[in-house]
């Protein structure tokens, strides 16, 4: 009898570790989602300064000059693209 005692109390004590390794993994699942929970809104929020600060440069007030050339980018692309939506409107007048 003692071989079925020994094997039953090392079937349990296996059953226990997996219990609580699955627990372990559920908590990292849940403290992982809050963690990009927490980095999607930080991004947001980076994103709105810098939408805030765009907004300053075309109020015309001066921008930092760590910033400028940031501005200066984004103000290049949004020029690329009324340029490349005019070709999009040119090509769809020349189809019809």
């Amino acid at each position: 009898m003692g071989f079925f005692e020994n094997l039953g109390s090392k079937v349990q004590s296996g059953a226990k570790r997996a219990a609580n390794k699955s627990q372990d993994m559920i908590e990292i699942g849940k403290l992982k989602l809050k963690i990009n929970e927490n980095e999607k809104l930080i991004k947001s929020k980076y994103m709105d300064i810098g939408k805030f600060m765009y907004a300053k440069y075309m109020q015309g007030e001066e921008v930092p000059e760590e910033v400028q050339g940031f501005v200066d980018i984004i103000t290049l692309k949004m020029k690329d693209i009324d340029m490349l939506k005019e070709k999009i409107n040119e090509v769809k007048e020349r189809s019809n």
